[in-house]
């Protein structure tokens, strides 16, 4: 019998303020939905439900885990309904709850609950159904030789952790918390590049060198190649100072982002060796992307 241990990852939260591009503010409560997934061992698959739950002026955005271990288990038999219902199910239950807690502690008003409606739960799995069965399955044969190899090996340390951090630092400020950047802009940009999902993941294992060491296979050292990319491009541009805040705020003065600026720009160089030099051609990056004048 297959076996579903669910586990939930750090919740992920963006408040906003009253003046935000993110809600409109017309009362109504919106909810959307997006997955990611990845096989981590020849026995151990992860499924990620996001929830966005936007109702002016609070939006969240929670990411519930599921953990399956089988020794016969694939894709397609966990891509079904009879899995997928549950999973997103739970999902709903633990953001409708966030949000509430959130709405209730930063307005005025207050909810009682969210309901988590049959027919939205039919519907988001659906959905991922039908996308996986439609485009993600495809993608994964596609890059096979990028999911299931090796690229980067990196050792927790103080100078890996100043790449790293930074890094995301940077990015979610642009897409998600400061106001002074255009976010849903941005995020449609990024986005067209790194869906949102996956960004989710690429940043939780990259985050991970806080406390440990951190193996990405060849496809999400490309993701996380192009975010190192626009994170750089981005701190040198015109919209530093926007920026300035926040990096202090997490540890990082001057000095410290200026060691960010040279590894960074150093393994972004060996990064783009180490992949042009793998077996496969990769897409990703045959295209330069000029992010100071993207991204606004």
């Amino acid at each position: 019998m297959l076996e579903i241990v669910i586990k939930h990852c750090p919740m992920i939260l963006l408040q906003v303020e009253k003046t935000i591009d993110l809600c409109d503010n017309d009362g109504n409560a919106n909810v959307a939905n997006n997955f990611d997934y990845e096989h981590i061992a020849p026995n151990n698959y992860n499924i990620f439900i996001d929830i966005n739950v936007k109702m002016y002026p609070i939006a969240i955005r929670t990411r519930t885990s599921f953990s399956i271990e089988s020794d016969d288990v694939s894709w397609d038999t966990l891509f079904d309904s009879k899995y997928i219902t549950p999973m997103v199910d739970h999902a709903l239950t633990n953001a409708y709850n966030s949000f509430v807690e959130h709405f209730n502690n930063n307005c005025d008003d207050t909810i009682n609950e969210i309901p988590v409606i049959d027919s939205v739960t039919q519907m988001f799995s659906q959905g991922i159904i039908s996308q996986y069965q439609t485009l993600r399955k495809n993608d994964d044969i596609k890059n096979a030789y990028l999911l299931n190899n090796t690229g980067l090996e990196i050792i927790t340390g103080t100078n890996t952790i100043l790449t790293f951090h930074p890094t995301f630092v940077i990015l979610d400020e642009i897409i998600y918390n400061n106001p002074q950047f255009n976010r849903k802009r941005n995020r449609k940009t990024l986005f067209e590049v790194i869906p949102e999902p996956q960004y989710t993941t690429i940043k939780l294992h990259c985050l991970q060198i806080l406390e440990k060491d951190v193996v990405l296979n060849y496809y999400d050292t490309i993701m996380f190649f192009q975010c190192l990319d626009c994170a750089l491009q981005v701190l040198m541009g015109d919209k530093a100072d926007k920026l300035q805040a926040v990096l202090h705020r997490n540890g990082f003065d001057s000095e410290q982002q200026a060691i960010f600026i040279k590894q960074g720009t150093a393994m972004f160089k060996q990064l783009r060796n180490t992949l042009l030099n793998s077996n496969a051609r990769i897409i990703n990056l045959e295209t330069n992307y000029d992010w100071i004048h993207k991204m606004s």
